[in-house]
């Protein structure tokens, strides 16, 4: 008989308590905390298809778009976000009241980086992109991130007068560098490099009746600024540019804008999409931005024409073709009832051109088709400067 020593007692009662036990234990740690949200989470990225607006991120910033002079301020709208190197188009139906009859809005763009280091302060935010758009229903209106004017160097303007201006690279009819709404001052300009370049002011006339943006440039080249960009580093550097240059010349100003162009709606009734060229080259861009008219589509062109005398007579001749179907259709421009003359732009005229497709016709031929030009009123333009 063997002898269990009273620690082996002592051991196993221990044992059985413990076991006998029931003792539930969490061993689960708690969940670990979502990750901070991304950068410009809040932000709508997507094209909507129902846009009118279209405009392309030239740079290699994530851009955050507003509409109104100062992001964030108490009339300013945000409109969305548009990726470096993309395209998107942005519904601007609900963000003005008079969507239907057209108009045009100030359209303001800071980096996602900005946006996010100032998204409490956002009037503190650099703004990279400046540029004025037009809308209107039905018609579709595009606009270009320019990466030229994204960078670290700058120069400020103010516009004194009680239009707006847009500010063109080395002269009137250049690239645009910025917008200026009338009296805006302190607004920087910013470029990638610290060259210099001649700054150009134009005015802008916008008909809200017709939904048309018509150019208005001075010729007086004493109005133009040479910009010598410095660097953001030391910002008491920058330099400041005033237009116009002399505020209490502005009558004088007034009687030296010209209207530089002859303005050439083209309207297209067809059932294809086609180019607006001169003798069949590259297609002309239409004050919208695009360089095709859709088919139902009104787009207007401002094309270089000459000064008429004072008879009216005179003007530039243009070789005018509309092609189609990559260039198997092409469709000559000239005035009804007289294809052996070239039509002749006059600058400050109207002129409208309506292609059609002849009824009974297969549209395979490019003589199954016409393209007339008319010639309407010259423009007023003194009753555009009260309009400016």
């Amino acid at each position: 008989m063997k002898k269990t020593s009273i620690l082996s007692i002592v051991l196993l009662v221990a044992m059985s308590t413990f076991f006998g036990c029931t003792a539930t234990l969490d061993l689960d740690e708690a969940p670990p905390a979502p990750p901070p949200p991304e950068p410009g989470a809040d932000i709508n990225w997507q094209s909507e298809n129902s846009g009118t607006l279209e405009i392309t991120n030239g740079s290699n910033k994530d851009m955050i778009l507003f509409s109104g002079q100062t992001p964030g301020g108490a009339s300013s709208r945000l409109l969305g976000g548009i990726r470096a190197g993309g395209t998107k188009l942005f519904d601007v139906s609900d963000d003005v009241s008079d969507f239907s009859v057209g108009g045009y809005m100030v359209i303001r763009g800071v980096s996602l980086d900005q946006y996010t280091e100032f998204k409490d302060n956002l009037p503190q935010a650099k703004i990279d992109f400046s540029a004025m758009a037009t809308y209107k229903a039905g018609t579709k209106y595009r606009l270009n991130i320019n990466p030229s004017y994204i960078g670290d160097y700058g120069f400020i303007v103010d516009n004194v007068a009680p239009v707006g201006i847009e500010l063109r690279k080395d002269s009137p009819r250049g690239e645009k560098v910025a917008y200026l709404p009338a009296l805006q001052r302190n607004q920087v300009v910013y470029t990638s490099t610290s060259d210099a370049f001649a700054l150009y002011p134009t005015y802008v006339y916008y008909n809200t009746s017709t939904g048309e943006v018509s150019t208005i440039e001075t010729t007086d080249i004493f109005e133009s600024a040479t910009a010598s960009p410095r660097s953001l580093a030391n910002a008491s550097t920058f330099q400041r540019y005033t237009f116009p240059k002399n505020l209490s010349g502005w009558d004088g100003i007034v009687n030296k804008l010209t209207l530089p162009y002859g303005y050439v709606t083209v309207t297209n009734n067809t059932n294809e999409s086609v180019y607006f060229t001169i003798a069949g080259g590259n297609a002309l861009t239409s004050q919208n931005g695009f360089n095709t008219v859709a088919v139902g589509e009104r787009s207007m062109y401002e094309v270089i024409g000459d000064d008429a005398d004072e008879d009216g007579n005179g003007g530039a001749e243009y070789q005018f073709v509309v092609t189609a179907y990559g260039g198997m259709i092409m469709i000559p421009v000239y005035f009804e009832g007289e294809p052996e003359n070239l039509p002749k732009i006059k600058n400050a005229y109207d002129y409208e051109i309506s292609v059609r497709q002849k009824s009974g016709t297969t549209g395979r031929l490019s003589t199954d088709y016409t393209a007339f030009i008319t010639e309407k009123k010259k423009r007023d333009l003194s009753g555009l400067i009260t309009s400016l």
